[in-house]
């Protein structure tokens, strides 16, 4: 959490607050990054409590009203390439929606890795390396990221199954035990034929992970452990682009650790993997 004057004043006035408050002040102290592009309706929704509620937040930090406090919030938190609108105009120059994609990039990379708990990824790789079974699920611009990370568990010996049918992928969890994990990748968490095969798995007792953008969404109430990433849609990317790149962090930052914790056993298989396909190569 940066040290900004107005996040480190509603810290030190917390204690004063009523209970409403108390619930603000710990969202907004929590997911800063993000409440700076929420809309009122979405903070009420988040903190479980009425624009009343959050208008009077507000004021009692000096603010005239919730666009008030959101300027003045990301004056302090948002980084300066993030302030503009990252939306194709009229009169963008080539220069200018580049400027724009890799700094949408950039600015979902950063929040995600703000946003990270490391006891959640920590938790995340001793299950995958725990496990007898791993179905990754995914579906959509999503199965670019499920690939990479099928690729990234080939290359050091976890076996692993990626169906890009949903019969295929039925199939798979079916047979799922407590013993087994299914890692699933969403951009939305909103997606039926995702949340029907995570029931399904959740039935059968599998350790249910969830990479996604949305933390409330339909099948991160399926979850056992959901781990947020950043990265907003814009109206020249359907599903966002920055998300997936903060998803391939994830990813990458998690098989980084279960390939840390167990440097005698990965070693030499991804040694034999870099081997095996060394002779493709100029």
């Amino acid at each position: 959490m940066p040290n900004t004057l107005f996040l480190q004043v509603i810290r030190e006035r917390f204690d004063n607050l009523t209970k409403s408050e108390k619930k603000i002040a710990d969202y907004v102290l929590e997911n800063y990054m993000r409440v700076v592009d929420y809309n009122i309706a979405e903070l009420s929704e988040y903190t479980q409590t009425s624009d009343a509620s959050i208008i009077r937040f507000c004021r009692t930090f000096g603010c005239k009203g919730y666009q008030d406090f959101k300027m003045r919030l990301a004056r302090e938190v948002v980084p300066t390439y993030k302030q503009y609108n990252p939306n194709l105009e009229e009169g963008d120059t080539v220069d200018t929606i580049c400027h724009k994609v890799f700094s949408a990039s950039i600015s979902a990379l950063q929040e995600t890795q703000q946003m990270l708990n490391g006891e959640s990824l920590l938790l995340a790789a001793q299950r995958l390396y725990e496990a007898e079974r791993i179905v990754i699920a995914c579906s959509g611009n999503s199965l670019v990221v499920g690939e990479d990370l099928r690729i990234k568990m080939l290359k050091i010996g976890i076996r692993c199954s990626l169906d890009k049918d949903y019969d295929l992928q039925l199939m798979s969890v079916s047979s799922l035990t407590e013993r087994d994990v299914v890692i699933c990748i969403s951009h939305t968490g909103s997606t039926k034929n995702l949340y029907e095969l995570l029931r399904m798995a959740k039935k059968n007792h599998a350790y249910l992970i969830l990479i996604s953008t949305q933390m409330k969404a339909p099948i991160a109430q399926l979850a056992d452990l959901v781990i947020s990433v950043c990265g907003k849609e814009t109206m020249f990317h359907s599903e966002s682009t920055s998300a997936r790149m903060a998803e391939m962090a994830v990813i990458d930052s998690i098989m980084a650790v279960v390939a840390k914790n167990h440097l005698d056993d990965y070693s030499d298989l991804l040694n034999k993997s870099r081997l095996a396909t060394a002779k493709n190569k100029f």
